[in-house]
C-alpha cells in the first residue's frame, strides 16, 4: 500500500476490484499486516468493513491519520508509521479468526541457530564501510545498504558450503535461502545437481524444481528468498541455512516455513 492507500501491484488492484464486487468475501493470510498499520487498509476494504466510510474521497486519509503515525516530510506525508494499534486490533477481534501454528500443528517445531563468522573484510567492503559515513556524490543510503549485504553474504558463502555439505553427507536434505543472485550463482557452480528457485523462472519450471526436491532426487535446493518464500512446500529437508537477511522480519519467518509446516515430521533446523 502507498501513501495515497494504492494497491502497489496490477494484481493486488485486481483482486481487490474482484473482492469490492463479490457479494461475499473470505480472506485468507499468513501475515495480514507485515509490518505497517497501513498495510490492513485495503483488506478492510475487501471486506466491506462497516467501521470506515472507504467511499469518499479522503478515505485512507481518514484512516491513515489515526492508524498510521503520520509524519510530514520533503515528499509529503509518511504514513509508514503505527498509531492507535489497541484500537484497531479490536477492530480486527470483529473481522478476524486467528489460528496460530502451535494451536494447529502443536508437534511441528522449530530451532534457529545463529552461527557466527569473522570473515576477512576485502577493500570493497571497507569502502562501503567509510562511505555510510562519507558518503560520495552519488551514493545513496539504501544503495550502500544494499551493496554491503551482497558483499557479506559473499563473506559467509564458503562457511554456508562447509555446512551444507556437512548436512548432505550425514544423508540430509538442505535448503539453502539468499537473496541475491551473484550467491545462488555461486551456490550452484558447488552444487551441480541442486535444484533452483528464483526470479524470472516459469512456475512450470519452479513446481518442477519443487517435485525433484520433494522426491529425493536432488539433496539441495537453492531458494531465492523473494521468489520462493511463500507458498512453496519443501518438507523433505528439516535443515534450511539463511545466508542473508530480508528486510523484514515477517519474511524471514515465512522462508523458515517452506520446511516447517504441514507435512513436516522432524524437528527443523534453521542456520
Amino acid at each position: 500500500v502507498n501513501n495515497w492507500g494504492k494497491a502497489s501491484s496490477k494484481r493486488a488492484d485486481a483482486v481487490i476490484n474482484l473482492a469490492t464486487n463479490a457479494e461475499y468475501c473470505y480472506l485468507l493470510s499468513g501475515t495480514p499486516i507485515p509490518s505497517h498499520n497501513k498495510d490492513i487498509y485495503n483488506i478492510l476494504k475487501m471486506l466491506k468493513c462497516e467501521l470506515f466510510d472507504f467511499n469518499t474521497r479522503w478515505a485512507f486519509k481518514n484512516f491513515a491519520d489515526k492508524f498510521c503515525d503520520p509524519k510530514e516530510n520533503y515528499f509529503g506525508t509518511d504514513y509508514s508509521g503505527n498509531s492507535n494499534s489497541d484500537l484497531l486490533h479490536e477492530t480486527l477481534n470483529k473481522l478476524m479468526v486467528r489460528r496460530l501454528k502451535k494451536d494447529v500443528l502443536p508437534n511441528l517445531t522449530k530451532q534457529r541457530q545463529i552461527i557466527p563468522i569473522e570473515p576477512t573484510f576485502k577493500r570493497d567492503y571497507k569502502d562501503i564501510e567509510r562511505r555510510l559515513y562519507y558518503p560520495d556524490k552519488d551514493d545513496t543510503y539504501m544503495g550502500l545498504a544494499m551493496t554491503g549485504r551482497k558483499l557479506l553474504g559473499q563473506y559467509k558463502l564458503d562457511t554456508s558450503i562447509d555446512l551444507a555439505e556437512s548436512l548432505i553427507n550425514s544423508g540430509e536434505s538442505v535448503v539453502i535461502v539468499t537473496n541475491f543472485v551473484d550467491t545462488a550463482d555461486k551456490l550452484k557452480d558447488h552444487f551441480k545437481n541442486a535444484c533452483e528457485i528464483r526470479g524470472g523462472m516459469s512456475d512450470t519450471a519452479k513446481q518442477q524444481a519443487k517435485e525433484d526436491f520433494q522426491s529425493k532426487k536432488t539433496p539441495v535446493c537453492i531458494l531465492n528468498m523473494t521468489a520462493g518464500g511463500v507458498g512453496i512446500t519443501l518438507t523433505a529437508a528439516h535443515a534450511m541455512i539463511i545466508i542473508d537477511y530480508a528486510w523484514l522480519p515477517s519474511d524471514m519467518i515465512q522462508v523458515e516455513d517452506r520446511i516447517c509446516r504441514v507435512g513436516q515430521t522432524e524437528n527443523c533446523m534453521i542456520y
